[in-house]
């Protein structure tokens, strides 16, 4: 039981391996978007078309199109077949990230360029709700092979006899699951209100010194 815990918690660190690789693809390449549409001239209706398509692909099409795309790639020969199928994943999860990242990076720049600098911080706790949806859409890693932690908890309850065992292993692991979510949701929370509350404080006391 001890050695089928630890594999389980190493399945789960590729969900978090590839929820965060592909949140930081997303990002790059959705404030790529924002920045080429914002200053290079006659770009914008082009920007605003892929970032259309990329928003409406449907997530498993994707998946098995750069699966068939890049499966065999001589780009990945060199690479492990675990490690092959994880970057297959992350690229198709950024598909879905890109887009949301550009949405949150457009909104950002207006609010500085407003002036609104409070209100463009919280591009930081909306960056962390795509990691969170990245990091459940790994979970379609068991669909081509990753051995995530649903992979892992599927293969595990095959193994198991009794079917009460196997709806409480399953009742488990989408506890855990769940519960990692909420603590990972609960510490960037906390850590945004406390800059955000220092920032307050620091804005207050040199508002004070001028007007002393």
């Amino acid at each position: 039981m001890q050695d089928n815990f630890f594999a389980y918690l190493y399945a789960f660190s590729i969900n978090l391996r590839v929820g965060l690789g592909a949140c930081l693809t997303g990002i790059v390449i959705g404030f790529c978007l924002v920045i080429t549409k914002q200053n290079v001239p006659y770009t914008n209706k082009l920007i605003a078309t892929v970032i259309s398509i990329m928003r409406a692909f449907p997530f498993y099409i994707l998946i098995f199109i750069l699966l068939g795309a890049l499966g065999s790639s001589v780009l990945l020969e060199s690479l492990t077949p675990s490690v092959r199928l994880e970057i297959i994943l992350i690229l198709a999860i950024a598909g879905f990230a890109a887009p949301a990242c550009a949405d949150l990076f457009t909104t950002f720049f207006e609010h500085r360029r407003h002036g609104e600098i409070e209100q463009s911080y919280l591009i930081v706790p909306n960056l962390f709700g795509v990691f969170i949806v990245s990091l459940i859409c790994s979970s379609a890693g068991a669909a081509i092979g990753v051995h995530e932690a649903v992979n892992f908890t599927r293969w595990y309850i095959e193994s198991l006899d009794s079917r009460w065992e196997r709806i409480a292993i399953t009742f488990l692991s989408t506890l855990f699951f769940v519960l990692t979510l909420l603590f990972l949701k609960y510490v960037v929370q906390q850590t945004f209100q406390y800059f955000m509350k220092k920032r307050l404080e620091s804005s207050s006391i040199n508002i004070n010194k001028v007007s002393n």
